[in-house]
């Protein structure tokens, strides 16, 4: 039964990745509007575990207002569902506006390995599929799905992007030769680590965060990136900035986590809400 299912996930998936292709951006942009309505009408239970966290993420912010913010969330990820099924359509056609673009490209010119932090904000798809299309040699760190028609699909779409991805799981000490010879490791570092990831303050609350950043700066002492994609009505803009380590804070993912906290404050619709992101609590 789950093998016909997986299968099910995977067909409907190629349908969309293809219909998104040959349709204009405004139309591909109302019709993801419209899955992200549907979304909020029939995922219940992660609608209310957004809303349970927004509002405890905006305390000052009144009940209308947290609906609002909360409707709009589930149409900028039904734009960005489908958007990610054709990545290379929007790097190649449509119009990515690249903030900080000569800082990065002094570091690939350099040689310079480097650490790319990003979180689940605005369409963090992007940002792997544009460096690849510019030269940047990088491994790309990803969780694997429950579904496994899913995680077949996304991962063949991600190696199609040139996102070079392997698993969490993959070998640390391969990671660290990795960045060591001049390359670049992306990680999405802004998902719930567990009783050993490190408790950060996070919009008010102690959150777990993967310890994977810090560790392999201590090893390396390599330059340190956080990259944020946002979208701009129908367009995206990526905004790299070079993390300078301070004794102000406790590491490089405490760095990293107030600079997203200070990004999804401008644009709070564009974070994923949806997931556990306070799950495991600090005692």
């Amino acid at each position: 039964m789950k093998t016909i299912k997986y299968f099910i996930t995977r067909l409907s998936l190629q349908f969309f990745q293809f219909f998104c292709s040959v349709i204009k951006p405004s139309l591909r942009s109302v019709i993801g509007k419209l899955v992200g309505a549907l979304f909020y009408y029939i995922f219940q239970k992660r609608k209310k575990l957004a809303y349970k966290q927004l509002k405890k993420s905006f305390p000052n912010t009144n009940n209308k207002e947290l609906l609002t913010i909360l409707k709009k969330t589930h149409l900028h990820f039904g734009q960005m569902f489908l958007d990610a099924l054709c990545i290379q359509k929007i790097i190649k056609n449509e119009k990515i506006k690249i903030i900080n673009e000569k800082t990065l490209l002094n570091l690939k010119s350099n040689k310079e390995g480097f650490i790319l932090l990003t979180g689940h904000f605005g369409n963090w798809e992007i940002i792997p599929a544009w460096m690849s299309k510019n030269n940047f040699n990088i491994k790309t760190v990803t969780q694997n799905q429950k579904n496994k028609g899913a995680q077949s699909f996304f991962n063949n779409l991600r190696q199609k992007n040139g996102f070079n991805p392997v698993s969490i799981h993959y070998s640390s000490h391969k990671m660290i030769n990795f960045l060591k010879q001049g390359n670049t490791l992306i990680l999405a570092s802004d998902q719930d680590a567990g009783k050993k990831g490190e408790f950060i303050n996070f919009f008010g609350r102690k959150a777990s965060s993967p310890r994977g950043a810090s560790v392999f700066y201590e090893k390396t002492k390599c330059n340190v990136v956080a990259a944020f994609c946002t979208k701009e009505k129908l367009n995206y803009s990526i905004e790299f900035i070079i993390i300078e380590p301070s004794k102000k804070y406790t590491s490089i993912m405490h760095q990293f986590t107030e600079l997203l906290e200070k990004k999804i404050k401008k644009k709070p619709h564009q974070y994923l809400w949806f997931h556990r992101r306070w799950k495991t609590k600090n005692e």
